[in-house]
């Protein structure tokens, strides 16, 4: 299959006869691909997610659903897991990026926060009010920081630790809303989904503060650091701008 490792294809199996047929764009730290299985369209991802990971993303995914929002549900295999051999499967969603009316999301997206309020933390994951006392978890190790860049980060979530909080998508931002071809308004790829600040969910197309814009340039420079090295590096020089 051009482009495609046919061991990948295989990993696969766990959901059943999957086909992969091309990359698809936007997978900026996993490799994505158009699949069918059957004559299902679907999205394949790799992941390094484990198990409760998965499930606690599931179980927001659904609190979205029943807030309005259109969600692609991740498949289960055979055997009741949500991935195989490092992939999860999820149907496809046509539609298209999309930058909402901020008047119509806020309602919407304030119903999700409430209802996901009581939802535990991500297994393995930290927000911002633990990263300024220093701890590390999820996507986030501040040892891997220079020391002064840690410092700088710290000082911008230490003004916004005592935010309100929520289970939140994370990355409201970058493709990851989407208007379906119904104008149903879609939320895609939740694996920066974590127990934070409900403000970081506005941070990428609604008007927030300067401290909250501070601090969540400071999360997309500790998250992406070795992973997506470039856009950290951005971030930083905007977030050093800003604050001296």
């Amino acid at each position: 299959m051009s482009g495609c490792d046919p061991i990948d294809a295989a990993a696969l199996s766990g959901f059943g006869p999957v086909r992969l047929i091309r990359p698809l764009r936007g997978g900026n730290r996993n490799s994505v691909f158009e699949a069918q299985m059957g004559r299902e369209r679907c999205v394949a991802k790799r992941t390094r997610r484990t198990g409760p990971e998965l499930r606690w993303i599931s179980d927001l995914m659904a609190h979205a659903a029943r807030c309005g929002f259109v969600v692609a549900p991740l498949r289960m295999t055979a055997s009741g897991a949500l991935s195989s051999d490092g992939w999860t499967l999820e149907p496809f969603l046509p539609g298209h990026a999309h930058r909402p009316d901020p008047a119509q999301l806020r309602p919407r997206l304030a119903a999700l926060h409430d209802a996901s309020a009581a939802m535990g933390q991500r297994p393995g994951w930290v927000g911002l009010g633990d990263l300024a006392k220093g701890r590390s978890g999820g996507d986030v190790d501040l040892r891997a920081l220079p020391p002064s860049v840690a410092q700088r980060c710290q000082r911008a979530w230490q003004a916004v630790a005592t935010a309100p909080r929520a289970a939140i998508h994370g990355d409201l931002g970058a493709g990851n809303l989407r208007c379906g071809p119904d104008g149903a308004l879609q939320l895609i790829d939740w694996d920066e989904a974590r127990l934070d600040a409900r403000f970081l969910d506005h941070a990428g197309w609604d008007r927030v503060t300067p401290d909250q814009h501070h601090a969540h340039l400071a999360w997309e420079i500790a998250c992406g650091w070795t992973r997506e090295p470039d856009h950290a590096r951005a971030c930083l020089t905007a977030l050093t701008r800003l604050t001296g």
